[in-house]
């Protein structure tokens, strides 16, 4: 028995907490599906995620990518942990490479994961992507 069917057990015959437990599933584990970054995406984009190890992304994050890139909007319903903060993170730098004038808000449910989310965008502000914003900013002077 794995540790989630353990806690599940004990979760349904514990007398406290078994009137509460309706019903379990647990989904067997698959295999990722990647894709390439999505054409659209700027290349220093691109190459600030290869820099950090992220070499492909999962089929999901292109798809949306590509869809909000589009000027589409975008439901992202996923599991814990499956990337869905790159699906705007990413397009959120694209879009301010584009136009350093550009903003966006963010808005989370809880102040954790918002300090999470903001050291996660604080990681990718790397000095290529402010040269990128430099040169861009003196060509349009």
């Amino acid at each position: 028995m794995t540790a989630v069917e353990t806690y599940l057990h004990r979760l349904q015959t514990d007398k406290r907490y078994h009137q509460n437990v309706v019903s379990t599933f647990i989904q067997p584990q698959r295999d990722a599906i990647y894709q390439d970054f999505p054409a659209a995406l700027n290349p220093a984009v691109i190459e600030l995620c290869k820099s950090m190890g992220i070499k492909r992304i999962y089929q999901h994050q292109a798809r949306a990518i590509t869809e909000v890139l589009s000027g589409h909007n975008v439901v992202i319903s996923t599991g814990v942990a499956s990337g869905k903060s790159l699906c705007y993170q990413l397009p959120i730098l694209h879009d301010i490479l584009a136009d350093p004038k550009c903003r966006a808000l963010l808005i989370y449910p809880t102040k954790a994961l918002a300090q999470d989310q903001r050291i996660s965008l604080g990681n990718m502000s790397t000095p290529s992507l402010q040269d990128h914003k430099a040169q861009h900013h003196k060509r349009h002077l």
